[in-house]
């Protein structure tokens, strides 16, 4: 029989939390250790729903004084941490407790996830300790009251109140009482007056708590009690224009009458924090702070206080004094320091007008942990605060004495830089000070350091001991796993006494602690109950799971294979384990369903298998730190439970400190229960696919907007998805899928580990519409949607999953009905071994659950030179044979290649692809329900990223996972599968020749034999048919973009086409026949239908290809999708400037562009990323081209930086560029990895990424060296101070600015010391030789910026930010803003976070017609369609965006040729992968459809230089002349480098 075990936790866990953090709540426990209840006191104890009121100040008696109420309430803590810090509150033994446990205990996520049984035991431990402490005290327990969170059970918390009321009501004791509040503060659910996020409470809700404790706050008293909240708190509480936690305390703030007699101590979460009526001893000093994290700033001090002085009928006279403490976050933060002393004036004036006959005390800033912080900022603002202090302000200087040097003092401050119990009354001394002198008849009595510090360590002490005993009041007593035997308990009840005796002491020593309680916990340990060991005559099993997943089941996924936690293994033999007694006190652990080993031989963080063997060491079972919980640990090996991380297997790890004996990890807490009866779950299963069955899966969120994944209800769970891409939603009961943004979207099946598909069916639809879209079938059997259902089955499969790709228009769907699914339970063959002449050939399926592979096979890609995986299609490259050798296989496809060696380590480095010779050094093994494939060392595995197989370590569900599906080769004729139309370009250029419009892949199926091609039919649509000159078929050489270069001026690329054949005439209605003849093979082969675009045609028109119909093997077969999504626009010019794989690079990405001083050159700079495709600081180059054609062919790229001759051998790229209009020497900025290789977020202020430039000065034909300016600018080498602890940064890539007065201007982001992104501008006086910072912070949260410069010579910048760009302007380089920092554009182009272009196009100072800027971002969500806006002021605001590139793309930069005419560089979704480096040019008049246009009366006058400095030439040393003079007018003889003047005129002699 399983026997349930209560889920106990004693210790503070690593969880989670609610409301405020852990380092919160450590800290406010740690401010009550130096305060001392006494038997007068009223103790509260909760979690935030008691922190957050004012409880001392929200009654008064029938005498008309304040009840001494302690508020022992803590954000977001649980029955676990207040049952740890007790002692604190009931040394004193105080007169009555009020007690609300258990809101966050029952959290199903960022909580406990307790049950009500799990609540009442802390509860019950809690409340008996306080009577054994003190029995007089009276307990009064509140019910756990209504929310609306999402994260909690009603259920679950009304069984809570449920059990702990009848546990009152069974004690039957005077002293105990229960309070029912649920009923009365129902209303918190519905939010509104009652609450602001249906969990916590608005004045009004504590206004009905208050009225109903009065009773029992009166309860043995010779008075009765009220509240002072009035009757028309509901209607008068008034927020202060706060909203969440904030607003909820101001209106009780709002509510609170104040007198001449009060003391109110008001700021940020330093002051919420301080229990200030005790800390001070005086019951008229009232709190008015709020905030539960580190942090706080001025503005909402300053809501607080229109709150507290808020007309609302109750009586506010002026309060004696006022303490104001308030700006740690403004300190902390970004802010000006300028503007945080304005805003704390502000806040003074405020209070000061509000209460004119206060005394106003200015608390200093306590210091930080953090020097510059305090020296920069915080003491900035306390000795401006100092500078206040006249009349009735006086300054408290707090700062220095909690100093240790230049950061804090550790004593002072706990955790990190939050204030210690001991901080508090230090400042409570110092408050204390100045209120003695004000008011010296008053009484305050404070507690001094020293007897504080001896009432800390008591505390601490206490609670230590009470924490002891607590552990054995808890525990479930019994012989049963996880209980503890009596008799043993025996001798921890014989040392109870001792230890209440002990605790009633004044002064308790570390030492009797110490000794106390571990005689309490050695007690508890031994008496921990044992599995019993198994015999040959008797068997004990059990099952585990662990405190960190409780509905997991250590279970075997093989005999010998991975160990796993497993959610639906509950009543299965795979997660029940014996214990066998080994005779050295050690155990065997068993598997009951395989009979194979827990192998105790694992390394450290790796995962534990099971073994067929008995292994050489032994298991042992001892104790955890939870009650009723175990460890199992071998030596240095333990078993810990894993997450999701790690697919929730069972590694070997603990804490380095411990190893093997981790008792504090909640994965290595485990439950060790009696196996339940053994119920094996059936092994077929049946399914459908719709929302009665299952839930729709955004990430984890459920049945969202948009999802990528369908999930069973029922267990096993079967998954039904495209990946990450939410391509999926509800119609009514059904699913509805749609082809998705890029035009296309593969749907996979996925059968649990374990499973096999052996039948579905599905019917499918259009949802709404007539387009009919494509539905291919990973066997290549291809449908046509329409409004007509079609249904699409199989039965008797065997198959782990099966996949279908719906392509076709952006927003076109189906929706499938009547999907049904059957699975049967299915262990997975071993492939056989081949020998000469019984060859067995197999695919090599990935059984990963993740759909991107889920079904897809290994094969060898020729273009590559890599093994990848793909499409289960029948051809020669993608079925495999098995080859044995001394016990290692070779694995042969069917085309004699084998597979070859991986590259060392683990990764993406590690592709690879095939070899001529046998290679025998793979193993195959059964690992998580499948198999592993492995070379001498590590697993095959998957790797998104670039559909490659490299090696990586194998996981449940993961992407090492393979299975072997037989294939039948007994027919291997070639024959025709099916045909695949795609768009090719989507922009070509007026003149432009071979232009590849559509690709068509045709697959040929088999293995043997040849199809015969022999013609292709289609029809032109497009705007006008006289757009084009020709029309042509290619079939290319491989599946990249067609490149045929006619006029050999691009021979550095690759052409990969061969002619098949040309149309002869196009027919008046655009139809065109291409015949000719081509012997296809099994395969995949790609034809193309190519234009020569007319040297006339007209910019802005469209052109496009419908494919009809294939002509093979003498047979006609029509094409129903030929004319797929998008069409092609014609441009002025255009030129692919860098395509996937052009010189051997898979990877090119982020675009900079100029053009020459002349205007006869475009020059580029382009990450040139290798095969990797990641950012800095992986080893990215920097390359350079031009073109000398408008952009229509480009120069071979050359590489600029990123080697040991050009800058250095490592990362170098991001890369802007400018052209100096003065020289025309062409500056190209960019950001490097440096030689310790660090990016953006690991850079440090010793060690930053390396900002660069390089120069060219003939226009783009060669370049200079990198120059570094990093020590110029920022980081730990710099001079200046203001910079000099910045941690990293990077400029804007794309085009960087030169203003008219000829400074160079970069757009820079940097990451402060807070780790904080902020905008500045970098800029040089002297053409990029020398460079500064200038300025201040244009916006924080920034990221890549870009900057224009207005007519007045304001600087205007965007900024992007996620999903859209931060915009603001300046009028003096930066040194002061126009507007707030983060202020967002309002209008253009928004919805992805991209880098692109914004400039100039035009301007009014030069003579143009129109002030014309603009922006190119992506238009949508997701990264495609780039476009253009068009900004009529200056870049302020912009009008409807104009789409350049519908498909896929990103970044983009731009530049204005001497012409008018704007290029775009930009980054195209390649078809073959990675980006095509795209460029366009076109008119104004294209991108303002007509509405502005240069002509020869409106011509384009392009900006230029004003030459303010009157510098007329340059020169050079050589200059020889008899009238050469100094600009004071004296002749100079040997004239240096410098400005002089010579014949009238400003000469630069260099």
């Amino acid at each position: 029989m399983k026997k349930l075990l209560t889920l106990l936790l004693l210790g503070v866990l690593s969880t989670t939390t609610l409301f405020a953090d852990e380092p919160f709540r450590n800290h406010r426990y740690d401010s009550f250790k130096v305060l001392a209840p006494d038997s007068e006191s009223i103790v509260f104890i909760g979690n935030s729903i008691t922190d957050m009121h004012c409880w001392p100040e929200a009654f008064k008696t029938s005498d008309g004084k304040y009840l001494p109420i302690v508020n022992r309430g803590n954000s977001g803590t649980y029955s676990t941490e207040q049952s740890n810090n007790l002692e604190s509150y009931i040394a004193g033994k105080p007169k009555k407790v009020f007690m609300m446990i258990g809101t966050n205990d029952i959290a199903t996520s960022g909580g406990l996830n307790f049950s009500g049984e799990q609540v009442l035991q802390y509860v019950k431990s809690i409340v008996e300790r306080i009577h054994m402490r003190s029995p007089e005290t009276k307990v009064y327990l509140y019910s756990i009251l209504n929310n609306s969170t999402g994260n909690r059970v009603e259920a679950t918390w009304l069984h809570t109140n449920e059990i702990v009321k009848a546990y009152v009501e069974s004690k039957n004791a005077e002293w105990l009482k229960y309070i029912d509040l649920y009923d009365k503060l129902t209303g918190i659910a519905q939010g509104g007056v009652w609450s602001y996020d249906k969990l916590h409470l608005t004045a009004a809700a504590y206004k009905v708590w208050c009225e109903t404790i009065c009773e029992y706050l009166a309860e043995g008293e010779t008075y009765t009690v009220s509240t002072v909240y009035p009757e028309n708190t509901s209607s008068a509480q008034n927020d202060g224009g706060l909203g969440g936690a904030h607003g909820m305390r101001a209106t009780y703030f709002s509510m609170m009458p104040i007198s001449n007699d009060d003391v109110l101590v008001l700021g940020d979460e330093f002051i919420k924090n301080g229990e200030w009526q005790e800390l001070l001893g005086n019951l008229n000093v009232k709190n008015r702070g709020t905030g539960w994290g580190y942090g706080g700033d001025i503005a909402t001090t300053s809501k607080l206080v229109d709150a507290m002085y808020a007309n609302t009928g109750v009586e506010k006279k002026y309060a004696k004094a006022i303490f104001i403490y308030t700006g740690t976050g403004d300190c902390n933060g970004s802010t000006g320091i300028e503007t945080v002393k304005s805003n704390y004036k502000a806040l003074v004036d405020k209070v000061a007008e509000k209460s004119p006959a206060s005394k106003i005390y200015l608390l200093a800033l306590c210091p930080t942990g953090n020097a510059t912080t305090n020296t920069s900022r915080i003491k900035v603002l306390n000795d401006y605060l100092a500078t206040l202090a006249t009349g009735n302000i006086k300054f408290i200087d707090i700062y220095t004495p909690l100093l240790n040097g230049s950061i804090a003092n550790t004593k002072y401050f706990y955790p990190s830089n939050y204030l210690g119990g001991l901080g508090y009354v230090k400042m409570a001394n110092l408050m204390k000070e100045a209120l003695a002198a004000d008011f010296p008849e008053d009484t305050y009595n404070v507690i001094s350091e020293e007897d504080a510090e001896v009432r800390y360590v008591q505390a601490t002490l206490r609670n230590t001991l009470s924490q002891a005993i607590a552990r054995g009041l808890i525990m479930e007593r019994g012989t049963a796993m996880g209980e503890y035997d009596p008799e043993k308990m025996a001798a921890f009840d014989a040392e109870l006494d001792n230890a209440k005796a002990l605790l009633e002491k004044n002064n308790i020593t570390e030492a009797e602690v110490t000794e106390m309680a571990s005689r309490l916990n050695a007690a508890i340990e031994t008496a921990l109950a044992m599995p019993k060991a198994s015999t040959a005559d008797e068997e004990y099993w059990y099952q585990f799971t662990s405190l960190r997943s409780p509905n997991l089941y250590v279970t075997a996924e093989g005999e010998a294979a991975g160990v796993a936690g497993k959610e639906n293994t509950g009543t299965s033999a795979t997660s029940m384990w014996k214990f066998v007694d080994r005779g050295d006190n050690t155990y065997d652990i068993v598997n009951r369903k395989y009979g194979s080993y827990l192998n105790p031989v694992a390394n450290y963080n790796t995962q534990i298998t099971t073994t067929k063997t008995k292994p050489a060491n032994g298991w042992t079972v001892s104790y955890a730190n939870t009650p009723a919980y175990y460890i199992i640990s071998s030596g240095e090996v333990q078993l810990n439970q894993t997450g999701s991380g790690q697919s929730f297997t069972i590694y070997n790890w603990s804490s380095s400190a411990s190893l093997g004996s981790d008792r504090g990890d909640t994965g290595c807490q485990l439950s060790i229960m009696e196996a339940a009866e053994i119920e094996e779950l059936p092994t077929s299963f049946e399914y459908i696919i719709d929302k009665s069955n299952g839930n729709l899966y955004r990430g984890t969120a459920v049945n969202q907007a948009w999802n990528s994944t369908w999930k069973s209800n029922a267990i096993p769970q079967l998954q039904f998805g495209c990946g990450t891409i939410n391509n999926m939603n509800w119609a009514d009961n059904n699913v509805q899928l749609m082809t998705g943004t890029a035009g296309s979207a593969t749907y996979t099946l996925t059968a649990p580990a374990g499973y096999a598909i052996t039948d579905y069916s599905f019917t499918f639809a259009n949802n709404g519409h007539t387009t009919g879209l494509s539905l291919t079938m990973e066997d290549g059997t291809e449908y046509t949607t329409s409004t007509t259902p079609q249904t699409i089955s199989a039965t008797k499969k065997a198959i782990s999953s099966v996949s279908f790709t719906l392509a076709g228009t952006n927003g076109k769907g189906v929706v499938l009905t009547g999907f049904t699914v059957k699975i049967k339970d299915d262990s997975p063959e071993m492939p056989a071994i081949s020998t000469e002449g019984n060859e067995r050939w197999y695919y090599i399926t990935s059984a990963s659950a993740k759909t991107y592979c889920a079904g897809k096979v290994i094969y060898n890609d020729g273009e590559t030179e890599k093994l990848r995986f793909g499409d289960k299609t029948f051809s020669a490259d993608r079925i495999w044979s098995f080859w044995e050798k001394d016990g290692k296989l070779a694995i042969k496809n069917y085309k004699g290649e084998y597979f070859g060696t991986a590259g060392a380590g683990t990764g993406g480095t590690t592709s690879f692809g095939t070899v001529e010779e046998a290679n025998y050094i793979y193993n195959i093994q059964s690992s998580f329900g499948f198999f592993i494939i492995k070379d001498n060392a590590v697993e095959l595995h998957a790797q998104e990223a670039g559909q490659v197989i490299v090696r990586w370590a194998a996981e449940d569900g993961g992407a090492s996972l393979w299975r072997f599906d037989e294939v039948d080769t007994s027919n291997a004729l070639a024959e025709l599968a099916s045909t695949r139309v795609l768009q090719g370009k989507v922009s070509t250029g007026i003149g432009n020749i071979d232009q590849p419009i559509v690709r068509s892949t045709i697959r040929i199926s088999g293995l043997e034999g040849n199809v015969e091609f022999q013609g292709v039919k289609g029809k032109f649509v497009g705007t006008d048919k006289s757009d084009i000159a020709n029309v042509k078929a290619y079939f290319a050489t491989n599946s990249r973009e067609l490149f045929i270069d006619e006029s050999k001026k691009m021979t550095w690329r690759e052409e990969n086409g061969e002619q098949f054949g040309e149309a002869v005439t196009i027919n008046d209605d655009g139809t065109f026949s291409i015949k000719g003849t081509k012997s296809l093979e099994p395969g995949d082969h790609y034809l193309w239908i190519t234009y020569d675009i007319a040297g006339n045609a007209k910019e802005g028109n469209i052109v496009d290809v419908n494919i009809t119909s294939y002509t093979v093997d003498g047979k006609d077969i029509a094409e129903d999708l030929g004319n797929p999504d998008h069409s092609v626009t014609i441009f002025l010019s255009e030129g692919a400037v860098l395509m996937p794989m052009d010189k051997g690079s898979l990877y090119y990405r982020i675009p900079a562009i100029t053009v020459t001083k002349d205007g006869k050159r475009l020059v580029t700079l382009t990450d040139d990323r290798k095969g990797h495709n990641a950012d800095l600081p992986s080893h990215c180059y920097l390359v350079a081209q031009y073109s000398e054609d408008n952009g229509r062919t480009w120069s071979d790229p050359v590489t600029v930086a990123g080697t040991a001759e050009t800058g250095g051998n490592y990362g170098h790229g991001d890369a802007s560029i400018v052209t100096n209009r003065e020289n025309g020497e062409i500056i190209g900025i960019m950001t490097s990895a440096g030689t310790y290789g660090h990016g953006f977020f690991a850079g440090t202020a010793a060690e930053p990424p390396r900002w660069k430039t390089i120069t060219s000065r003939d226009g783009g034909l060669t370049w200079e060296a990198p120059v570094d300016h990093t020590d110029d600018l920022f980081g730990a080498n710099c001079s200046n101070p203001n910079t000099n602890t910045w941690k990293s940064g990077f400029s804007g890539s794309g085009a960087a600015l030169q203003k008219r007065d000829g400074t160079l201007v970069s757009s820079f982001v940097n990451r402060q010391a807070d780790n904080s992104q902020h905008f500045y501008f970098f800029m040089s006086k002297d053409g990029g030789q020398n460079w500064y910072v200038s300025g201040t912070s244009g916006t924080s949260g920034a990221d890549e910026p870009k900057t224009l410069e207005r007519n007045n010579g304001d600087l205007a910048i965007s900024v992007r930010s996620s999903g859209y760009n931060y915009y603001n302007y300046t009028s003096d380089d930066g040194a002061t803003w126009h507007l707030p920092s983060q202020t967002r554009f309002t209008s253009g182009i928004s919805g992805n976070a991209c880098d692109g272009e914004y400039m100039v196009w035009c301007s009014t100072v030069e003579g143009n017609k129109w002030d014309i800027a603009l922006q190119t971002l992506p238009n949508s969500g997701s990264r495609q369609n780039v476009s253009i806006a068009l900004s009529t002021d200056e870049g302020a605001t912009f009008g409807t965006p104009k789409t350049i590139c519908p498909r896929g793309s990103a970044y983009s930069a731009a530049v204005v040729l001497p012409d008018g005419t704007l290029g775009v560089y930009y980054e195209e979704n390649g078809l073959f992968g990675g980006y095509t480096m795209r460029f366009v040019r076109f008119s104004l008049d294209w991108a303002s459809n007509g509405k502005y246009k240069f002509t020869d009366e409106n011509p384009f006058y392009p900006i230029k230089s004003t030459n303010p400095t009157g510098i007329e030439e340059i020169t050079d040393n050589r200059v020889q002349s008899t009238d050469i003079y100094d600009l004071q007018g004296r002749k100079v003889e040997n004239p240096g480098k410098g400005i002089y003047i010579i014949n009238g005129k400003k000469v630069f002699v260099k």
